[in-house]
């Protein structure tokens, strides 16, 4: 099972990925910078091809750090990129771009289901604000608490299976190459080992959103949760850095092993994809040499069989020419 293979193979990208990781903010943040300057031009231009391309490089920004990981992955598969990092960033903004855009549709399926469903109207989402949180689910479930769920569920479903789908093509755009060796073909692997890595995204998803109560629990045995709360109820508001310096080392380790968790259920999804990769080039390596044993068996048959020479009678042959 991909699971069990992929656990412990997500320590290995783990410790990988935490190298490459403060050069991977840096880079991010450049490419925001270098980003805002067309995008800001096309915005004069045309305002909804603008807002196109700025969703496009955002949905970039977070598709980057997973092909990131799945890279580092392959390279400890032994498996050697064909591209550089700058040459992640196009297929990075295309799969980025189509996984916000099909999010999209999701989410106005799941707006027409209320409108049609229930009293609520297209001015009543406009009224809310998006940023609420709170509210927007509080209107929802007091509308009807059954379509909230079912839309909830379903369309988180649908959002979350349809990046699983994604891990394998990543896998090979992060390389750029497709497991036959050949350039990266677009879309190559969609959909491959779909439940295994549907079940790997879920649980990588619900970890992340846990890190900090497992932290939190942890903080009992490590023996700093009782200064962390005193501190915290001196902290204030935490509005500025020096509210955050007030915790000192434990709170070093809180933001440490925040971090460290995080990356773990990250690198997770990760390592489904690379395996998925790495089972892919197996077969395709297979059926390679499967075909060329077949062509072998085919030029022994084909070839003429030579007749049994006797290698005595061919010498007194020869012996008999010379005396005559």
């Amino acid at each position: 099972m991909i699971f069990l293979r992929a656990l412990p193979f997500s320590f290995s990208i783990l410790w990988r990925y935490v190298i490459v990781l403060p050069l991977l903010i840096i880079a991010l943040f450049f490419f925001g910078i270098v980003a805002i300057i067309p995008v800001a031009v096309i915005m004069l231009v045309s305002p909804f091809v603008g807002v196109l391309v700025a969703a496009a490089c955002g949905a970039a920004a977070g598709v980057v750090p997973i092909m990131v990981g799945m890279r580092v992955g392959l390279q400890a598969k032994r498996v050697r990129p064909r591209n550089s990092y700058p040459g992640l960033m196009l297929p990075a903004i295309g799969y980025g771009f189509f996984e916000a855009f099909t999010a999209l549709i999701i989410l106005v399926g799941g707006v027409a289901a209320f409108v049609f469903f229930t009293p609520l109207t297209p001015a009543d989402f406009e009224a809310i604000n998006p940023d609420n949180t709170s509210a927007v689910l509080g209107l929802l479930f007091q509308t009807s608490p059954v379509l909230t769920l079912a839309v909830g569920l379903i369309g988180g479903g649908l959002v979350l299976g349809l990046h699983a789908a994604l891990l394998m093509p990543m896998a090979g755009a992060a390389v750029g190459a497709d497991p036959s060796g050949r350039p990266h073909t677009p879309f190559y692997g969609f959909g491959s080992n779909f439940f295994s890595l549907f079940f790997l995204v879920v649980i990588s998803q619900i970890g992340a959103m846990l890190v900090i109560p497992i932290v939190v629990l942890l903080s009992g045995p490590l023996g700093i949760a009782d200064s962390l709360n005193k501190k915290l109820q001196r902290a204030g508001n935490l509005d500025s850095f020096n509210d955050f310096a007030i915790f000192g080392t434990e709170g070093l380790i809180f933001a440490g092993l925040c971090v460290f968790f995080y990356l773990l259920f990250f690198s997770l999804q990760c390592a489904g994809g690379v395996l998925v990769y790495m089972r892919h080039k197996d077969a395709v390596a297979e059926a390679d040499n499967a075909y060329a044993k077949t062509v072998e068996v085919e030029l022994s048959d084909n070839q003429p069989t030579a007749e049994d020479i006797d290698v005595m009678a061919l010498v007194r042959s020869r012996m008999q020419n010379k005396d005559s």
